[in-house]
């Protein structure tokens, strides 16, 4: 966990309103690197011990089930509905963000520290990785979120743009289509489809997209194999 986390935690669950708690995100890790974990095979390709003595002091950002390699290290836990579970958050607690469609009640947002609400799931071509237009998403322009799909191109890949952040390193962002699985998976499951087609063919755009904001984005090197064309960098070289 990163050390301006512990204090800024109390502040955002304090805050009245989701407008209140985003804006007390900018650039609040400004020019550091985001570490965003995600649930993908290549999330526990790296030797676990050595990962988390990477990772003190990091901002890590987990998504859904992968919080739960890194209990009390992480900073921010998305989660949607879709496969979502009971945690038992180590102590520090992450601040927890969620992202649902179609939007929930008072009770759902009530759960979780930010609630973010994507108001149209529609056809793949209104989805932002058809569009490939990131920008207009920004947490700065709209509180309301895209159809990813999927909640990385939702609020996963927002969240490190919002708070300043210099570079995003992925692990377990893999979209391996036909023989990709969730590391919690007991088998595989068919990643096929424009629901994993449209982002590999998107990845190209969102990295331009964030150059131009002055933000390198790279996938950890492992043994697991990814159609996304993003740059890699071993553990070692970061």
């Amino acid at each position: 966990m990163n050390d301006a986390t512990p204090e800024l935690a109390p502040r955002l669950r304090a805050a009245a309103t989701l407008a209140e708690k985003v804006a007390l995100l900018r650039d609040a890790y400004h020019g550091r690197d985001c570490w965003l974990i995600a649930t993908g095979p290549s999330a526990t390709a790296l030797d676990m011990d050595r990962l988390r003595e990477r990772l003190k002091g990091e901002l890590v950002v987990a998504i859904k089930q992968a919080y739960d390699l890194l209990p009390g290290m992480v900073d921010f836990h998305v989660v949607n509905p879709c496969n979502l579970k009971a945690y038992q958050y180590a102590d520090p607690a992450p601040v927890s963000v969620a992202v649902i469609w179609p939007p929930g009640s008072a009770e759902w947002d009530a759960r979780w520290d930010l609630s973010f609400r994507i108001p149209r799931c529609g056809y793949m071509k209104e989805s932002v990785c058809w569009t490939k237009q990131f920008d207009r998403w920004t947490l700065d322009k709209t509180l309301d979120r895209p159809w990813g799909p999927g909640i990385m191109h939702e609020i996963g890949l927002y969240l490190p743009v919002h708070f300043g952040c210099k570079r995003i390193l992925t692990l377990g962002f893999d979209l391996e289509p036909g023989v990709g699985k969730h590391f919690y998976a007991d088998k595989a499951f068919p990643m096929t489809g424009d629901t994993v087609k449209t982002p590999v063919e998107a990845t190209g755009a969102m990295l331009e997209w964030l150059r131009s904001l002055g933000i390198e984005c790279y996938r950890i090197a492992t043994t697991v194999g990814s159609q996304l064309p993003m740059p890699t960098i071993s553990l070692e070289a970061v």
